[in-house]
């Protein structure tokens, strides 16, 4: 069993296992660049802000702000990578007539969540439009109304 298993990673890194490769190409997630207003475009209230951790966020800062996604129609499901603090409100991905929502609220600063989406099939298109946005209603237990967001990531693949 050990032997078959070498032998499998040996022909998918040697590139002989098209096949596989083709197929597990289909599962990865692809970051989509936030700056590229071809593809993300932000309206509302939004600044960045570098975390004691490193990373930069896009944060939304009131109600409302919201990021227009345009992607090609191939992407089955979004990734969305968010830090969840005291001041998080709640997260709403609209796409096709459908409304999903991610509380984002924690007690503590610098929780991670990772909100998995799987979007609508959109026959004839050769592009998927969706709109995250920051829900004006919020966790009654939180102290304000943000959405910070670290990440964005596309995959074909459905979960």
């Amino acid at each position: 069993m050990a032997e078959r298993t070498a032998a499998f990673y040996r022909d998918v890194l040697d590139g002989t296992a098209d096949s596989v490769r083709t197929g597990l190409a289909r599962l990865v997630e692809h970051a989509i660049d936030l700056s590229d207003e071809r593809h993300a475009a932000f309206a509302g209230a939004w600044k960045i802000v570098r975390h004691g951790n490193g990373l930069a966020y896009h944060v939304g800062t009131s109600a409302g702000s919201s990021l227009r996604l345009t992607l090609p129609s191939r992407h089955r499901r979004l990734v969305f990578r968010f830090m969840r603090n005291p001041w998080s409100g709640v997260a709403c991905l609209e796409t096709g007539g459908r409304r999903d929502y991610c509380d984002l609220y924690a007690p503590e600063n610098g929780g991670a969540v990772a909100w998995r989406v799987a979007l609508p099939v959109a026959p004839d298109t050769d592009e998927t439009t969706c709109t995250l946005a920051l829900e004006v209603s919020t966790n009654p237990r939180a102290d304000g109304c943000e959405m910070w967001l670290e990440r964005v990531a596309a995959g074909e693949a459905a979960e």
